[in-house]
């Protein structure tokens, strides 16, 4: 097995292979957020080699118009390193397109100013957030438009 970028060949594949069943099925709303604050979404970001468009399915939380989602794999999720250069993205949550601004928490990404920091939210990125990056965590907070 080699190991490329520091992710062995067959985790990768691994997440390939399960996103290709999942993604199709939560963008057209199975286990969405609909009648929970927890479910399902797709996350659509341009992939920062390629400029291709990658859609990754993850679990999210949903409180109010914000979309929160996590990861303990920071260093090895895409999807954080991608969505952490852009100033808009998509998601698809319950079958529906959105858009809005992401705020990317990740020790691949420079930390939030105090005014991109979602005001529901804000409280959290130090007392609780600032510990889990140090930790590896990544957190995204999506805020729909």
């Amino acid at each position: 097995m080699s190991d490329t970028a520091g992710v062995p060949d067959l985790e990768r594949e691994a997440f390939r292979a399960f996103n290709a069943v999942v993604e199709p099925l939560v963008r057209a709303g199975l286990g969405g957020p609909l009648f929970s604050p927890f479910g399902a979404i797709v996350l659509e970001t341009v992939g920062r080699k390629t400029g291709d468009i990658r859609r990754t399915p993850l679990l999210a939380t949903v409180c109010g118009n914000l979309t929160i989602v996590a990861t303990f794999r920071a260093g090895r999720s895409q999807w954080v390193k991608n969505l952490a250069l852009q100033q808009s993205t998509k998601w698809w949550a319950n079958g529906q397109l959105h858009e809005g601004r992401p705020v990317v928490f990740a020790q691949s990404a420079e930390w939030p100013e105090a005014e991109r920091i979602p005001e529901l939210v804000r409280p959290f990125s130090e007392t609780a957030w600032r510990p889990l990056v140090e930790a590896g965590w990544a957190i995204a907070v999506l805020a729909a438009r």
